[in-house]
């Protein structure tokens, strides 16, 4: 006879029952295991934060570079300085 696994009843081992017990007779464990998995949890966000802003700043500066080497954005630049050095 196969025991199929939802059949099967589950018990938690008595270790980590009394150990369960112990953790929440002592409610400063606790709030350091939250905080420690908050932690770990948002370990490395900073440098995923410093890539996302490198990739849009690359993103920009390449729409700079093809926008200021058009002949419409070289024109307009050119008319400009021209106007400027004949004040």
């Amino acid at each position: 006879m196969t025991d199929h696994p939802s059949t099967t009843p589950t018990t938690a081992p008595a270790a980590e029952t009394a150990s369960s017990k112990r953790a929440a007779s002592r409610p400063g464990f606790l709030t350091r295991l939250r905080a420690r998995a908050r932690a770990t949890a948002e370990r490395g966000s900073a440098t995923v934060e410093y890539a996302i802003a490198l990739l849009a700043a690359a993103g920009f500066a390449g729409l700079l570079v093809t926008l200021l080497t058009s002949s419409t954005a070289r024109g307009w630049l050119q008319s400009l300085v021209e106007r400027a050095l004949s004040l």
